[in-house]
């Protein structure tokens, strides 16, 4: 029975992090290991396509910190379709074992573990497609990637909660592009974590209202733009409000609690397909009705309709 009460005293210290997060600090630990996973909790491609990022938590706390990835997706789908179109190949030709033909065209061996390791063939080492990692807090929640829709600047966002902060990245804005630099910029230090400066809601001295981020920020989404930010508080029953100002960094600037208890997830509801051209005001009716289409400039009165949806 002894090892009945290890496993509960492991578990209880687990749930002791867990609620302790906010008192874990990056200078604990060993250093976090840039080129593998680790409890990743946070998936999101660049825009332009060429760029996977990944949010690894460090949820058992083996490592001073989390990290941050940027994984070469282009080379990930050339080296695993090199499976996938020789399984079709392979079994097309009548071969008795495609999985075996396509693991050796991929230069891995038959995966002897599927329930650990799904797939047919034994995992690609990650090491060859990360080609930027930098190190954060412990316990990310997510991931965010925000562009500037007038072109030219793109930004990382993760919910770290063992800071806590929203630790962001100034990343590439791949729209449009052939190739990408895999930038991932969070003024690294010698030991590559990202700088204080980065870890938006530490510092209240960075913003008018003197705030700092509630604990436990999780869920995160933003306005199409990129410029308003919100976060929400799992531990807090809150949620806070970024102003992520292209031309300078992003700030805290509100939170506000009394939320129902446990939120863990936001949303940003799109703009609707209607969008008025700026000249006009349309008044958008109930469904069945019809909707007042006034012009501005031309002096039409409220009543004018045209027909309904």
């Amino acid at each position: 029975m002894g090892w009945i009460v290890e496993f509960v005293r492991g578990a209880a210290l687990l749930a002791s992090a867990v609620t302790l997060m906010g008192c874990f600090t990056s200078g604990d630990g060993r250093e976090p290991q840039g080129d593998r996973l680790y409890f990743p909790t946070g998936l999101v491609v660049s825009p332009g396509g060429h760029t996977l990022y990944v949010a690894n938590s460090d949820f058992d706390l083996q490592f001073s910190g989390g990290s941050v990835q940027a994984l070469d997706l282009a080379a990930i789908r050339r080296d695993t379709r090199v499976i996938v179109d020789t399984i079709a190949q392979a079994a097309a030709a009548g071969a008795a074992n495609p999985a075996s033909e396509a693991c050796s065209a991929a230069g891995r061996t038959i995966n002897t573990n599927p329930w650990l390791e799904p797939g047919p063939c034994a995992p690609f080492v990650l090491a060859p497609y990360v080609k930027r990692f930098a190190f954060i807090g412990a316990f990310a929640s997510g991931l965010l990637l925000a562009h500037d829709p007038d072109g030219g600047n793109a930004r990382l966002f993760v919910p770290v909660r063992g800071d806590p902060s929203i630790t962001y990245f100034d990343v590439d804005d791949d729209r449009g592009a052939d190739s990408t630099s895999f930038e991932l910029e969070c003024m690294v230090d010698s030991a590559s974590f990202c700088n204080p400066q980065h870890r938006v809601g530490q510092d209240p001295d960075r913003n008018l209202r003197g705030v700092q981020l509630p604990p436990d920020p999780v869920g995160i989404a933003s306005t199409n733009d990129g410029v308003a930010i919100v976060s929400a508080h799992q531990s807090q029953g809150a949620a806070s409000l970024m102003i992520n100002d292209w031309a300078a960094r992003p700030e805290l600037s509100y939170f506000a609690g009394n939320l129902p208890a446990g939120p863990t997830e936001v949303v940003a509801i799109p703009e609707p397909g209607f969008v008025a051209p700026p000249t006009e005001h349309r008044v958008i009716p109930l469904p069945g009705e019809a909707f007042s289409d006034v012009a501005a400039d031309s002096g039409a009165g409220a009543d004018d309709e045209t027909d309904g949806f």
